[in-house]
């Protein structure tokens, strides 16, 4: 059940999120028990941010996570994220923000897990 809320100052076209989409549901996998299955994503362009003082392109990836995962599935997890981010949308990676929560409590369906 992870979701990941990927937030850009620049525009994001219908290609570009496709292909974002198909790169993280690859590489949810790096987070054990994981998979593109459960895996939700929301695209938010256009928003006001600044880093380092100026408006120049950056993005901030805010993941949540039901239960967790390790330090090490983490590493590789923002690792990838951020490559993809910087493939396609030429955001370079000192200018990306990866943010994680864990979860105790998820609801699907009705019910918490």
């Amino acid at each position: 059940m992870p979701f990941i809320h990927v937030r850009t100052s620049g525009k994001i076209s219908a290609e570009q999120k496709q292909e974002l989409k198909a790169d993280f549901g690859k590489q949810i996998g790096l987070l054990p028990g994981k998979t593109e299955q459960w895996l939700m994503i929301q695209f938010e362009e256009g928003c006001g941010l600044y880093f380092q003082g100026n408006e120049d392109p950056c993005a901030l990836l805010d993941i949540s996570v039901y239960g967790g995962a390790g330090s090490e599935a983490y590493e590789n997890l923002t690792r990838a994220l951020s490559g993809d981010i910087e493939k396609v949308l030429g955001i370079p990676g000192n200018r990306i923000y990866v943010k994680y929560a864990e979860t105790e409590y998820w609801g699907w369906n009705k019910e918490n897990f």
